[in-house]
């Protein structure tokens, strides 16, 4: 299991907002409601390693709004040991500010190698 606090990824993401939509850079490829992009970060938690490397990022704000451009590489390595899993890929992410914080409210993965 990865040593990480996922509570405190979790927390940096509006998902109980019925706004938030993510789409990731792996199957199925559909559209994610907060309550399915949880479950992901749930089976993230189970893996045996990942690697996460952001680069390349822009930000925008304006206002309440936000959004962050970049590129990512990342790896898994599943603890059941049936095989890794990664991607290049390149990202948008949009926030929103609730009183003075930021959420992000939506996410999009793209692969690119």
């Amino acid at each position: 299991m990865i040593e990480r606090d996922l509570s405190k990824i979790v927390s940096a993401y509006a998902l109980d907002d019925p706004r938030f939509t993510a789409f990731e850079d792996h199957a199925p490829f559909e559209r994610l409601d907060g309550e399915e992009l949880r479950r992901l970060f749930k089976g993230i938690g189970d893996a045996a390693e990942m690697k996460d490397k952001k680069h390349g990022i822009k930000i925008d704000i304006y206002g309440d709004t936000a959004v962050a451009t970049g590129y990512e590489e990342w790896s898994l390595t599943h603890a059941d040991g049936k095989g890794n899993d990664g991607a290049k890929s390149r990202f948008t992410i949009v926030f929103i500010r609730k009183d003075s914080d930021w959420y992000v409210i939506h996410e999009q993965f793209t692969r690119i190698g």
